[in-house]
């Protein structure tokens, strides 16, 4: 179908996903490097912050074995 004589083809369907996109990448993009720990994830940041004997010593109570902290203490 050709444009009608007078009219000016329209940017807009061109334009409109360009800018939401480009939108979205900038919200996806904003403060990514922020560090984000969930609960679990700051646990065991802190628990590995720990010597080792505390690590050894805390985690007779806990579920994971004291090798995950110390592996996690050492990454």
């Amino acid at each position: 179908m050709s444009p009608r004589r007078g009219s000016r083809p329209t940017l807009l369907p061109a334009v409109l996903p360009i800018a939401i996109l480009l939108l979205a990448l900038g919200l996806r993009l904003h403060r990514i490097d922020a560090q984000s720990l969930w609960n679990d994830e700051g646990t065991s940041v802190a628990v590995a912050g720990r010597d080792l004997p505390t690590i050894t010593r805390d985690a007779a109570g806990d579920i994971h074995p004291p090798l995950y902290y110390w592996l996690l203490a050492g990454w």
